[in-house]
């Protein structure tokens, strides 16, 4: 038998050639395919049956012949009749059955459906308008099952006796559902399953055609989505095309045979023994005479018996990676032999990637860890031939016995000494024979009922599992953008997303946490996952009466029962498996398999949530203000959001520059902030700030975009300064400006957490990095008599740091704003500014500007000039005013008008201030003038008691110098008095200056420093000075002339200290007998 590869490898389309019938000319049945067209054809062995079979098996084509056979339209019955002479000779009665049908003009509809479909009941009105010609309208009553009685009641009216439907590719549709998590709507084919056994007139049979049973496609499902999908399964009659028949074996050989470039080399290899050999070894067990099989491995050569074994049974278990037996054979190299090495090579990506429940994986990792320790080509072939040998058909692994192996490595026995190789594998630990039991297989360690354990892990989990916080941390929540809004108003203000039980909702109602956001938030999108149809329904008519009418918050509530909450409790239990050493340590395959496992469930919880949270993806109702978006995709709702936006934050300015207004700046954007702050607080009048406006540093661009370009602060006329509100053209910047007026300008005592959540609410929503520079600016253009306050305490200079702080921890602030607009205040305090030195202009604060003058005053005053005590008592009240607190308001305003024995400050204030100050003043010149006086008393010679300080100074230092001194007579403190005492008279001093410098010199301090006890001090010092001078320069026997006027300003005192004590004669006489007695001791001095 010759047969056309590219019959084979071509598809069947059953929805595209069913039109065309010639397409089924080339069908060669089987006993299989005879099985799938009694299903379709006859209901047999039931009216609902499931066709499992890989691609290529022609499982589609046998469909189709059997739909043409219902159908029997006069343009099939050539096809038909060619097609029946072949299936004579497979299954004669099944052939007469077609044949008798054909005869009496039997009236069928063949319905097809393809692959996913998005719902059943939509797809099969389509298919079957498409069957008959003309459009069937869908029932108003719900339910697959109204669908089906219409497609039966229409069929009736036309004279259908039976009806085919075939469902092509059914497994794309599972796994549709379990990706889209959508598994409960496998329901409607149960219904449609128990509906065709039901009925007879017309009868119904109802086929799926996929690659693999349910089982294989719930790998990503929770367990209760499996264990449902299991009793779907349970209402259909299976069919497992798995065709590893004689007919099978047979096609692949004529393929190969028409495919190859040569035949056999005559007289070897010898077929027939291989053929007794294969048979003996339990293979080819549809094959019974040892002369047929020998034929069809002649015809198959190139391709190994063992292979020829494995192929269709391999394609079976991987077709759903769209790998065949035919597109194998037409990529394999027939012009050598093609061993089950080369079978194992070309499926290998494709068990690789059978990750699902019963999937290859795990033998493809076993397999592959024993061919990485294979030495030779040999033992690689016999680590292949076991694995491949030992597949079963659904997962389970099957016995190799040691004689299948051997004939499999080696059927032509030609390839060496096989025996030896396989025991050095088993010796070697790469193989495991079970001698008892006669079984090969490749060793793998332990086997784990991960599944098993999973369940485990499920039981002791699930209780009190919050599967909330759990997608909240593994998969958070998408934030949506009002992208249109965004452009328009230059932000990026966004909903940000949060799960939330639809149950919890209902239950807490509007005080739920998350219906209400704080101050700075946007928005928000709660996801409301419900785990039920009922919850759902109960969530769709409460939750629009909680939500805020303002749009703050949007709730996207999914009405599909989606598995997340399984889904979720699964990847918790896989990732303990995963931290179980034990566990991980038994098996070393266990932790690959749990992370393929883990990867699978959330990619299935991945998918799942898709369909709960992305618009357009699934059953959602996007809810806001009791109303409902129409929310069909993504850019749908981006442009709903913008609507509710531009409504919620209709006030916010424009500013167009991203990276100061947002809610974060860099730590560059920071320090340029500060810069500008520093501007606004010190250089408020300059132009530009005293900014380059054309200067491309950070600073720069933020004053341009955010102060200069937005009318803020600008030239007006002649004059840089502030906008008014009135003269600022963006209306959101407009009320920011109202709002910053109103807070630093109105009378009052207010919190700066009422301004700052003010501004970062609807509608104006300021940006925190944009806010200190608006809250400086507003202080600095509205801020006339304002005292700012941190923890009670006054803020005595507000620097940048200090205005960001008030932005960010605004609980700590306060401001007290007086009433300038009173005409007494104002002029007391400008009075206040004048009587301390400080006139104040005209745009300034004016509580802030008469406390600073007053600060600088007090600054100028000796150290204890308001603790010395005065003698009058209104100085004393004056002082203690001044010394206790730094609260303007306090000083100014309570504590000066209570000190001027005043009710309020005014005039009467302002004049008492005048007096005490300048009484307060007087003790620096009264210290200054003790210190004059003491110099006039101490540097002078009585002689010569006229003149100023500075002159008697002087002619006092005449009288000493070098010569007049011993040396070393004296220290240098007093030779320090000595010399600018001598210098007193060249000009460089006044009295104040010259008392000043003798102080600094014996003291350490000027006048401002000095105390009650400090003149004291000095004079002391000053003298001790002058008489260490004096005694010095007299101390020798023949003193210097020079010191002569000393000597006698000494004499003199002690002369009319005398004459005091004992009058003038005896004075006279004493003075007389001391001169004769000196000059008897020491002759004529004269």
């Amino acid at each position: 038998m010759t047969v056309d590869v590219g019959q084979f490898l071509r598809s069947i389309n059953l929805g595209l050639d069913l039109v065309a019938p010639s397409r089924f000319a080339h069908f060669e049945p089987t006993p299989k395919s005879a099985q799938v067209i009694r299903a379709v054809a006859f209901g047999e062995p039931g009216a609902a049956t499931m066709v499992v079979a890989a691609y290529g098996s022609g499982k589609s084509l046998a469909a189709g012949f059997a739909c043409l056979s219902v159908s029997d339209k006069p343009d099939a019955a050539n096809v038909l009749s060619r097609v029946i002479r072949r299936l004579e000779g497979v299954d004669a009665a099944l052939a007469g059955r077609i044949r008798d049908r054909m005869s009496v003009g039997g009236k069928g509809l063949a319905i097809s459906l393809e692959g996913a479909q998005a719902d059943f009941g939509d797809a099969l009105i389509a298919a079957t308008s498409d069957a008959l010609g003309n459009d069937i309208r869908r029932p108003s009553r719900l339910g697959i099952t109204a669908v089906l009685d219409a497609v039966a009641t229409t069929a009736r009216a036309r004279g259908v006796d039976r009806i085919a439907i075939v469902w092509d590719e059914f497994g794309r549709h599972l796994e549709a559902l379990a990706a889209e998590g959508r598994a409960h709507d496998l329901a409607q084919l149960q219904q449609a399953a128990e509906w065709a056994a039901r009925q007879e007139h017309p009868a119904v049979t109802l086929t799926v055609l996929m690659h693999q049973s349910f089982f294989h496609y719930t790998g990503s499902l929770s367990q209760a989505a499996r264990s449902a999908w299991r009793k779907v399964e349970g209402r259909f009659e299976p069919i497992r095309f798995v065709d590893d028949s004689r007919e099978m074996h047979r096609l692949i050989a004529s393929v190969v045979e028409v495919a190859r470039p040569a035949g056999p080399p005559p007289g070897e290899p010898d077929f027939h023994r291989a053929a007794e050999r294969a048979l003996a070894a339990g293979l080819f067990k549809s094959f019974e005479d040892a002369a047929v099989l020998a034929e069809t491995l002649a015809a198959a050569w190139p391709v190994d018996p063992a292979a020829l074994h494995a192929l269709p049974g391999l394609a079976a278990r991987v077709a759903q990676h769209e790998r065949t037996v035919f597109s194998f054979l037409a990529s394999a190299d027939l012009c050598r032999p093609v061993t089950l090495k080369d079978v194992y090579d070309g499926f290998s990506a494709s068990m690789e990637a059978d990750v699902g429940i019963a999937g290859m994986h795990r033998r493809w990792l076993e397999t592959e860890s024993a061919l990485s320790k294979a030495e030779n080509s040999e033992e690689a072939l016999a680590i292949a031939s076991t694995a491949l040998l030992s597949l079963g058909s659904s997962g389970q692994r099957l016995k190799v016995s040691r004689e299948a192996l051997l004939f499999a490595v080696d059927p032509w026995g030609d390839r060496g000494d096989t025996a030896a190789t396989l025991e050095g594998l088993i010796a070697r630990n790469l193989l495991l024979f079970r001698r008892r039991t006669d079984d090969v297989a490749v060793w793998h360690g332990t086997d784990i009922d991960l599944r098993g354990r999973l369940e485990e892990e499920r039981v002791r989990l699930e209780a009190n599992f919050d599967f909330i916080s759990f997608l909240s941390k593994h998969r958070p929540p998408p934030t949506i953008r009002p992208v249109r809004y965004n452009l328009e108003y230059w932000i990026r203000r966004a909903w940000t997303g949060a799960y939330a039980r639809a149950s919890d909702l209902i239950s807490a109602g509007p005080d739920h946490p998350l219906l209400r956001l704080s101050p700075g938030e946007d928005g928000r999108v709660v996801y409301a996952l419900a785990t039920g149809r009922a919850e759902a329904a109960a969530a769709a008519k409460a939750v629009p009466r909680l939500l805020p009418n303002d749009g703050s918050v949007v709730v996207c509530l999914c009405s599909e029962p989606l598995p997340l909450g399984e889904l979720a409790v699964e990847i918790a239990c896989l990732d303990r498996l995963a931290k179980d050493d034990a566990l991980i340590a038994s098996d070393p395959l266990a932790a690959t398999e749990v992370g393929h496992m883990a990867d699978a469930a959330m990619e299935a919880l991945d998918r799942a949530l898709e369909r709960a949270i992305m618009p357009g993806k699934g059953q959602q109702v996007w809810l806001v203000a009791g109303k409902q978006l129409a929310a069909t995709g993504m850019a749908t709702l981006n442009e709903e959001l913008s609507i509710i936006a531009e409504g919620r934050f209709s006030e916010t300015p424009k500013i167009r520059n991203e990276m100061l207004v947002r809610r974060k700046l860099s730590r560059p954007l920071v320090n340029a902030r500060k810069k500008v702050l520093l501007g606004i607080l010190e250089r408020s009048g300059d132009p530009h700030l005293g900014f380059d406006y054309s200067g491309g540093t950070p600073d720069a661009a933020i004053y341009r975009t955010a102060l200069h370009r937005t009318g803020l602060y600008a030239k007006f006329g002649n004059e840089w300064r502030w906008a008014a509100s009135f003269e600022i053209g963006d209306r959101g910047l407009k009320s920011v400006w109202l709002i910053l007026e109103d807070f630093f300008f109105t009378p009052g005592t207010k919190p700066f957490r009422t301004l700052i959540d003010r501004l970062r609410s609807p509608p104006e929503g300021l940006r925190d990095g944009l806010l200190p520079v608006l809250v400086g600016a507003g202080l600095k253009a509205f801020g006339r008599a304002v005292a700012i306050r941190r923890d009670g305490a006054w803020v005595h200079d507000i620097l940048a740091s200090e205005v960001e702080e008030m932005c960010s921890a605004p609980d700590r602030f306060e401001a007290e704003v007086l009433n300038v607009d009173e005409p007494d205040l104002a002029a007391y305090l400008r009075e206040l500014a004048n009587e301390f030195g400080k006139p104040a202009p005209e745009e300034v604060d004016l509580l802030r500007h008469a406390y600073e003058a007053l600060e600088a005053w007090k600054a100028q005053l000796p150290d204890n000039a308001l603790v010395v005590k005065h003698p009058t008592s209104e100085v004393r009240s004056f002082q203690l005013a001044l010394s206790m607190g730094h609260d303007p308001v306090d000083v100014l305003l309570r504590r000066l008008p209570m000190a001027a024995n005043t009710k309020c400050p005014g005039p009467q204030t302002i004049a008492a201030v005048r007096r005490c100050r300048k009484a307060l003043e007087a003790v620096v010149e009264g210290y200054q003038a003790d210190a004059i006086r003491t110099v006039k008393e101490t540097l002078t010679i009585s002689r010569h008691a006229n003149g100023d300080a500075l002159e008697r100074a002087h002619r006092w230092a005449t009288c000493f110098s070098a010569a007049t001194l011993p040396k070393g007579s004296v220290d240098a403190t007093a030779k320090a008095v000595l010399s600018r005492a001598a210098a007193a008279t060249d000009g460089r001093y006044t009295e104040a200056s010259f008392a000043r410098a003798l102080s600094m010199l014996l003291i350490g301090q000027d006048f401002d420093r000095w105390t009650e006890r400090t003149p004291a001090e000095f004079e002391r010092r000053l003298k001790a000075a002058a008489e260490q001078i004096e005694e010095s320069a007299l101390s020798g026997d023949a003193p210097h002339e020079a010191v002569r006027p000393v000597l006698e300003e000494r004499i003199g005192d002690l002369m009319a200290k005398l004459m005091r004590m004992a009058g003038k004669k005896a004075a006279a006489e004493l003075l007389e007998r001391v001169a004769r007695d000196k000059e008897v001791t020491h002759g004529d001095v004269g």
